[in-house]
């Protein structure tokens, strides 16, 4: 997917803006941090959805997680924090500042 198709996905449902941009901040990597950051100056998303990605970026932090942590459920109940307190702080961000 190019990144014109995901801005016009953005801007065609403004209100799934921050829970699409925190599970692509979750990929490991900052590429993910970069493609969100772009978006942002380029007005394809708002400023609580572009901190809705970058909260939720761990890095590689979360692949570590995965590996050391031999308890799958409590890593995936991890990153739903992770995912739930980064969406929360968007919407209320946009909410507050939209």
């Amino acid at each position: 997917m190019r990144s014109d198709d995901l801005a016009d996905l953005f801007l065609k449902h403004p209100i799934l803006q921050p829970f699409v941009t925190a599970l692509i901040g979750m990929i490991p990597n900052c590429a993910a941090s970069v493609a969100i950051a772009e978006m942002y100056l380029r007005g394809a998303i708002s400023y609580g959805s572009t901190i809705s990605g970058l909260a939720s970026g761990c890095g590689m932090g979360s692949l570590v997680l995965f590996r050391e942590n031999k308890n799958l459920r409590d890593t995936l109940i991890i990153l739903g924090y992770l995912l739930l307190s980064s969406v929360s702080a968007g919407i209320l961000i946009q909410w507050l500042y939209g």
